[in-house]
């Protein structure tokens, strides 16, 4: 601003100085005509230049204010036609900028959306709107008030379990673990334990002397102990049979235990009590309950640790997000092609709806410029308007030098 003020008064001077300079050529040679022909087209120069450089001077002062501060007509034109010009600035930015047409043309080659992610792809880009994001997001998360969030949280939760059948939901688990074959695994893990218990020497110790000490004494520990092993020994003969044999009784037994169990869970209405009252002693428990109050106080926290830690998960996670969301969508050009017809279509759709809007807009606000406007615009435009006052003065002086020499040749 500073700088555009000193240019526009530089300018003024000259042009105003080449005025001086043309009146004092043209009253000095105005005494000295006798002393050389020269003088005179000196003299034709100079008067010429004169007249030029004050009627182009009155004119660029017209523009923006009274020239002399007097109150001729048709000057301060800016000022006086305000309103007017507002209008047709308004109609000529939405006529000539805001056109369809216009706007197809410099859209045509806009691909904002293979740009951004051709852009958002590079590492050091992306560590960037990482950056910003992750430095967002702690005034993001203090701005939530803890109280209410955490009600919001606590509300959801226990409507969600309020909502979930148990029974149900126990069954279709259930279902899904018996069509994996889980409980037929389950069922040998437990005899496998059963049957490494069986072999483990402390264990089978005592139960040598509790099979001793419950026999009766009359019977010699001999014998008790011969019975024991080969008990314990058929025992594990038995476990060997199960998990070698898929038809065993046993796991066709627990398998049909299993589809029983599906089936109540499904149609019992007293496991569904049972599972119903369960549920609602859990939600009721004094350790979940307190869970349950501060949810989003725990995430929080979560959240600030992480942030400030130099291993943030979180971070990472969004860095890693970023630069594959960018590849995955730049490998679907139709995608992109789609998205982007779809924003320039929506921008052409806005500006035109809203044309009349840009127009009033800038008519209003031309119209309701302060009265500094023909200083405002003056300083934008003024110093090449000051060129004009110096075309204008050389100009008029060779009219006039050529002018002055017509009439040396033709005697007028």
């Amino acid at each position: 601003m500073v700088d555009d003020k000193k240019e526009l008064l530089k300018m003024k001077r000259v042009a105003t100085g080449l005025l001086i300079v043309m009146a004092l050529l043209f009253f000095i040679t105005s005494g000295f005509l006798w002393l050389h022909p020269i003088v005179g087209y000196i003299r034709a120069f100079a008067e010429a230049g004169m007249v030029g450089a004050l009627a182009d001077w009155f004119a660029v002062v017209a523009l923006f204010k009274h020239p002399l501060g007097l109150p001729i007509p048709h000057t301060n034109l800016i000022r006086k036609n305000q309103a007017s010009i507002g209008r047709g600035l308004g109609r000529f930015v939405t006529d000539n900028f805001l056109s369809k047409e216009t706007l197809n043309e410099k859209l045509e080659n806009w691909h904002f959306v293979e740009g951004s992610l051709i852009w958002l792809k590079e590492e050091d880009n992306a560590q960037f709107v990482t950056k910003q994001i992750t430095q967002f997001l702690p005034e993001l998360i203090y701005s939530i008030n803890e109280d209410e969030m955490n009600d919001i949280l606590k509300k959801q939760v226990h409507d969600f379990l309020n909502g979930v059948d148990l029974a149900y939901l126990g069954s279709e688990i259930l279902n899904y673990v018996i069509a994996k074959e889980e409980h037929q695994k389950f069922l040998l893990k437990i005899i496998q334990q059963l049957s490494e218990y069986l072999k483990d020497p402390q264990n089978l110790k005592w139960i040598y002397t509790k099979v001793r000490d419950k026999s009766p004494k009359i019977i010699p520990s001999s014998i008790d102990d011969m019975y024991t092993k080969a008990f314990i020994e058929a025992i594990i003969e038995w476990i060997d049979n199960i998990k070698k044999d898929n038809k065993h009784p046993i796991r066709e037994e627990f398998q049909k235990i299993s589809l029983e169990l599906i089936f109540k869970l499904k149609n019992s209405e007293e496991l569904k009590n049972k599972s119903e009252l369960l549920k609602q002693d859990f939600m009721q428990n004094a350790i979940v309950q307190n869970y349950t109050s501060r949810i989003w106080t725990f995430i929080k926290d979560l959240m600030m640790k992480d942030l400030t830690s130099k291993e943030s998960v979180l971070k990472l996670h969004i860095y890693n997000s970023i630069i594959a969301f960018a590849n995955r969508t730049l490998d679907d050009k139709e995608n992109i092609l789609r998205i982007e017809n779809w924003i320039k279509d929506k921008i052409i759709s806005v500006i035109q709806l809203n044309k009349q809007w840009f127009a009033d807009y800038i008519s209003h606000t031309v119209s309701n410029w302060d009265e500094d406007i023909s200083d405002k615009i003056e300083l934008q435009v003024g110093r090449d308007l000051q060129f004009i006052r110096i075309n204008g003065t050389l100009v008029g002086g060779t009219v006039g030098l050529l002018i002055h020499i017509a009439e040396k040749i033709f005697n007028i």
